[in-house]
């Protein structure tokens, strides 16, 4: 009998594991046929909510720790996207990450230690619950619109309240042409709220 519960218990144990988040590596570079040795998106789109993804340097292919990523990303759901340690995961040229929190009511979406070249983190927000944190980020030029983060109701209309927060960020500008801010924020009524 006692044998029996030993393996009921095990049983119990890696059906609790099985739910554990995991860190997805991006880019893949090892080979196969994993949704991550594709695109970045294609391996956000791969993740489930709760997941992280890291931003591992490319040196099999380069001998720099410089990762570039040349595609617009979109994340819809609660996840962590961030960069390895001594790797810059550089946005290129007007490169953006959009975030839609429409239908999410719980959980994180954060972003840590990427670079942006004349691009910018983009947040539509409905519902509440959520937090959105974006971190260690450097935005190195000022981008194509006003702002280095757009934050702004979902389709016009918002709905409820997410927790917002940047911290450790560097915002330059270096080329010519007219400042931009920062952040910026929008209320439901288009009133500018920062």
């Amino acid at each position: 009998m006692r044998c029996g519960l030993q393996f009921i218990a095990l049983l119990a144990l890696l059906a609790c594991d099985a739910g554990q988040a995991a860190t997805l590596k991006w880019p893949n570079v090892g080979g196969g046929s994993s949704a991550c040795e594709t695109t970045l998106q294609s391996c956000i789109d791969q993740a489930v909510a709760g997941d992280s993804i890291r931003i591992m340097g490319d040196a099999s292919y380069w001998t720099d720790e410089l990762t570039e990523i040349d595609e617009d990303l979109v994340i819809t759901k609660p996840l962590t996207l961030y960069a390895d340690a001594d790797v810059t995961a550089l946005f290129t040229a007007g490169r953006d990450v959009s975030i839609f929190t429409a239908g999410l009511t719980s959980g994180q979406i954060q972003l840590d230690g990427l670079v942006f070249a004349s691009g910018g983190v983009r947040i539509e927000h409905a519902g509440e619950g959520l937090h959105v944190v974006l971190s260690r980020l450097n935005f190195r030029d000022a981008p194509a619109d006003t702002c280095y983060i757009n934050f702004y109701p979902f389709g016009g209309v918002g709905g409820g309240v997410v927790d917002f927060s940047v911290s450790d960020s560097i915002f330059q500008a270096r080329s010519a042409g007219p400042q931009r801010a920062a952040i910026c924020a929008a209320a439901v009524d288009g009133a500018s709220t920062l």
